[in-house]
């Protein structure tokens, strides 16, 4: 197979697990935004995503943003915006992503850029970013990976 072959097919393949957890953020989105929701802060993202790093010239776009949980499993979709270029977010979580064990799988640069990682042969990690306008940029970050020590994933979402 060659290495487009293999990087088209580690793209769909994430793009296919991300799908899910589209669907099951879409399954817990009746409650988004409610008083009874944890704020989605750094620290939150820290706590819960240990090894995903976020740069600090971006903040988190709260009422764009879910993290939904089960037992063994977490993901959600993290929003952030900022005024980094492109070239300094990709940059920067090519950089800071390996160094907490994801591996690199993939690229796309267009309009979107778009990164996918992979953890352990688990964990996926997708991140879109494009400018937004006024010179802020806009990144989405995907993840989905079941929680360590717990068996994988198990049982049915809950919006964390």
């Amino acid at each position: 197979m060659t290495n487009i072959n293999k990087a088209s097919t580690s793209l769909l393949s994430i793009s296919f697990h991300l799908l899910v957890v589209l669907s099951l953020v879409s399954c817990a989105g009746s409650n988004i935004g409610s008083t009874q929701n944890p704020k989605i802060d750094k620290k939150a993202i820290t706590l819960i995503f240990p090894d995903l790093p976020i740069p600090n010239d971006l903040k988190i776009v709260e009422d764009e943003s879910v993290i939904i949980s089960s037992p063994g499993y977490r993901g959600g979709l993290i929003t952030l915006r900022g005024r980094l270029s492109p070239i300094a977010i990709q940059n920067y979580f090519l950089d800071a992503l390996p160094q907490k064990g994801w591996q690199f799988i993939s690229s796309l640069n267009a309009r979107k850029g778009l990164m996918a990682f992979n953890k352990h042969g688990t964990g996926q990690c997708l991140i879109t970013y494009f400018r937004s306008g006024f010179g802020y940029s806009k990144v989405e970050i995907w993840m989905a990976e079941p929680i360590p020590g717990t068996g994988g994933v198990n049982g049915s979402v809950n919006e964390f």
